[in-house]
């Protein structure tokens, strides 16, 4: 194969992560894509001695990592680095490889800066941010300039999210309305008020850390406490009749929180049925009421769901218009097809 460039991506990867998808629309793309994972450098696991090991240690976990991109940019002969989020990245290898005549860019796809791992000092040490979320454009253009900061939507993997040729999931293995994502209080509060409004609806939510979950009495038949990934989450999405799009809530003092998500395209591209939280970036993507639907409240969640499930055609006239409007328009095939024009413009 002949090669159109190479790339270094530096970022945790795992089968429909968003590294992933970017990493192989560029292999699509014809990019040699070469690739970096802190899990490399850093101890994993949960338990209460890998947490306590890993910070122990991160300072030298961080300067390995660090190390690691520096090695790796340079033994490939690149001249492009690509983060998504750029955990634990260094201000002084961002300036290293810009001294080296190296672009250094960040697809940022989270709805918060505020995270341990993120250094908001080191963003203007970028090349090109780009952000997906519509309300962090002007916090960044004043922090670095118009000229280094570009908005570009999520997108879904195509490799993984894609609706099954034979569905193995009958309508009996699966609930009449899916959640799929980790718990929030936010969330938390919206399903059980769902549910003391609809007993009557089979409801189920998979993801990481419900257990933190005090609606005991409400939800406890709700929760199937397990995240679910790659072709088992289409398999899920593709089968139920109704996937709710709930995002997670206000999590820090900026009082920013998502529009749209990763899910908001993942979902039509599984051919799943999609009712979404009602906002205008999302009216923006599909067309509402022919193509998706959405909510404001409980009750008018509620009411919609109501409606759906007794509405199996129009339904699925709805979820193949959707799935129209998706795939390939919304894939990461597309956005790194849109993130190499931007890096040749620099």
């Amino acid at each position: 194969m002949c090669f159109k460039s190479s790339i270094v991506i530096a970022a945790d990867s795992w089968f429909g992560s968003t590294t992933f998808g970017v990493a192989q629309g560029f292999r699509r793309l014809g990019y040699e894509v070469v690739q970096v994972s802190q899990s490399i450098s850093f101890v994993q696991g949960s338990s209460l001695t890998a947490r306590l090991l890993n910070r122990l240690i991160q300072p030298i976990n961080v300067a390995l990592y660090n190390k690691k991109i520096l090695k790796t940019v340079e033994q490939s002969d690149t001249r492009v680095l690509l983060t998504v989020k750029g955990n634990h990245i260094k201000a002084k290898t961002l300036s290293t490889l810009a001294s080296r005549g190296v672009k250094t860019i960040n697809y940022y796809p989270d709805f918060r800066f505020s995270y341990d791992s993120i250094d908001q000092s080191t963003f203007p040490f970028y090349s090109l941010f780009v952000t997906t979320k519509s309300f962090q454009v002007k916090v960044l253009e004043n922090m670095l300039g118009k000229d280094k900061v570009s908005f570009l939507h999520h997108g879904y993997c195509p490799d993984v999210h894609l609706p099954p040729v034979q569905n193995p999931l009958s309508p009996e293995q699966v609930p009449d309305v899916l959640y799929i994502g980790t718990y929030t209080a936010h969330k938390e509060k919206l399903f059980s008020a769902l549910i003391e409004k609809c007993p009557e609806i089979s409801l189920r939510i998979y993801g990481v850390n419900w257990d933190k979950s005090r609606s005991n009495d409400l939800l406890r038949d709700c929760i199937v406490d397990r995240p679910v990934y790659g072709l088992n989450y289409a398999q899920l999405v593709n089968a139920v009749k109704i996937n709710l799009a709930v995002h997670m809530g206000v999590a820090d003092e900026t009082g920013w929180q998502d529009l749209v998500s990763t899910r908001s395209f993942e979902l039509p591209a599984c051919r799943g049925f999609m009712l979404h939280a009602d906002n205008a970036e999302i009216r923006q993507l599909y067309d509402v009421g022919q193509e998706i639907d959405v909510f404001t409240t409980v009750e008018d969640l509620a009411e919609k769901i109501r409606f759906y499930l007794a509405h199996e055609e129009k339904r699925a006239q709805m979820v193949e218009k959707a799935y129209l409007r998706c795939v390939p328009a919304y894939s990461y095939d597309q956005r790194a097809i849109e993130i190499a024009a931007l890096i040749e413009r620099k």
